[in-house]
């Protein structure tokens, strides 16, 4: 356990701008003050004697985003799987697929109907067919005000770039209300 004043002086060492001794000082109090600094033997006795409340809320879906790279995808998913099924989670798992080749669109569903007949879990996919879907329901909301170009770019990007931030953004809608873990395939 390191003193207050071994803090200080490693964190002056780094060269913050203000350097003084005493505005560390403060910080440092007014981080303990907070609860957001505590010592390492609090937290090993926290540890060791299981008081530490875990959140009641646990991921309940794995998304996995995915582009022209269906080997990558099996190996990831199957070790997802693998580990659901090892420490007993019951999580969905959802592979969010940006290709637009249809190749690669039934290369994965060859892959996820490999894993789910050896592994027996649902597995869902969520292509461009997909989000066309939401994108028309969206748009056919009159209760949402969303320009129907502000829509399609959100969920599609830019046709001429890999669009790995509009892939994120279907996973978000898709996943609304729920606790998520967002992976890449590899």
């Amino acid at each position: 356990c390191k003193s207050f004043d071994k803090h200080v002086d490693y964190i002056r060492r780094l060269g913050w701008q203000n350097n003084s001794k005493q505005v560390i000082l403060e910080g440092l109090n007014e981080l303990l003050n907070r609860n957001l600094l505590i010592s390492k033997s609090n937290l090993v006795n926290s540890l060791s004697k299981n008081t530490i409340k875990s959140n009641e809320r646990s991921v309940s879906k794995v998304a996995i985003h995915t582009l022209n790279q269906p080997e990558f995808l099996h190996v990831s998913l199957e070790s997802y799987i693998k580990n659901s099924i090892e420490f007993d989670r019951k999580v969905d798992i959802i592979v969010f697929d940006e290709t637009k080749e249809s190749i690669f669109v039934d290369k994965y569903k060859a892959v996820l109907q490999e894993l789910f007949r050896t592994y027996k879990l649902p597995l869902q996919y969520c292509g461009i067919k997909n989000k066309c879907a939401l994108a028309k329901s969206i748009k056919a909301n009159k209760s949402i005000e969303i320009e129907p170009e502000i829509i399609d770019f959100s969920l599609f990007g830019y046709p001429e770039y890999n669009n790995f931030g509009a892939n994120k953004n279907a996973m978000l809608l898709f996943t609304i209300g729920n606790q998520i873990m967002s992976v890449d395939d590899h």
